[in-house]
């Protein structure tokens, strides 16, 4: 009878050569344009805990894997890859953010503004001059008068208002829209600076309308808007000179900001109606 010896391979602890190569990838950032490349290598399977310790020792920077991959000699084969890609994730929400940043910066804002709770309060006293028709027009899109204006310079705003209104089978709510605008548009040239007076006491401000601008009766309205800006600027510089003296009481309404503030409302009344009366007229509204 024949016996069949079955030689042992040499233990893997005690020098075998017959350790099994593991091919395990690299993941590096050396790609062109923040690609990725990955290259191959072949990695000795780590066969005693010295052994292991050293080749974890290069990837310390990376995530630990569980006990029981290391004891298998997996740590550097399985989760190299599955962070790279955390890390290209992370990278590619940095971008984002980086570009709605830029986006944001770039959407035009208008140079002066009121604060959002008084346009509304200059819409209301606007509307008092106008046309009937037109008031009531502005009257029943109130909700829309109400919205936050959108950043559109006056001139371009007062010209898609008249469109939206001449429009047919136009939106009626995308005519109030654009009404809403111009008006916060115009309002705007007015612009005191002094929100927390306008914020505080614009309900008590005494409205004057100044009447319809001549040029605005012609249809002028590059020579009234030119004409308001100057004027505008010219008037808050004078009563901010004024403002420098001493206040001689405590009383708000005598104050030289409450009276600043006063007087730029009731402009930008006036102005407001006037811009309106324009684009109505322009979009052959009834002026009775």
């Amino acid at each position: 009878m024949t016996v069949r010896v079955r030689r042992k391979a040499p233990l893997l602890s005690r020098g075998g050569v017959t350790a099994t190569s593991r091919k395990c990838r690299e993941a590096t950032f050396d790609g062109a344009g923040g690609g990725v490349l990955v290259k191959k290598s072949d990695l000795l399977a780590n066969t005693t805990p010295s052994a292991r310790n050293k080749v974890a020792a290069r990837y310390s920077s990376w995530p630990r894997s569980h006990p029981s991959s290391a004891e298998e000699g997996s740590f550097a084969c399985f989760r190299l890859v599955p962070s790279m890609k955390q890390g290209l994730e992370v990278a590619k929400r940095i971008r984002f953010l980086v570009s709605l940043l830029l986006f944001f910066a770039l959407i035009p804002t208008p140079v002066g503004a009121w604060p959002p709770a008084s346009y509304f309060r200059i819409f209301q006293d606007a509307r008092k001059p106008l046309p009937k028709a037109l008031s009531t027009f502005l009257n029943d899109f109130e909700s829309i008068l109400r919205s936050p204006c959108r950043p559109v310079p006056v001139e371009q705003a007062i010209r898609q208002a008249i469109s939206r209104l001449t429009q047919k089978d136009a939106n009626p709510r995308d005519a109030a829209a654009a009404m809403r605008d111009a008006g916060c548009a115009a309002a705007d040239i007015n612009d005191p600076k002094l929100d927390s007076m306008v914020s505080s006491q614009a309900n008590r401000f005494s409205v004057v309308f100044y009447g319809f601008d001549d040029r605005m009766l012609k249809g002028d309205i590059k020579g009234f808007l030119a004409a308001r800006k100057d004027e505008s600027e010219r008037l808050l510089q004078r009563l901010r000179r004024y403002s420098e003296l001493p206040d001689q009481s405590t009383a708000v309404e005598t104050s030289p900001q409450y009276g600043i503030a006063s007087i730029a409302f009731s402009h930008a009344v006036t102005d407001v109606a006037n811009v309106w009366f324009h684009i109505w007229k322009e979009a052959r509204g009834d002026l009775r």
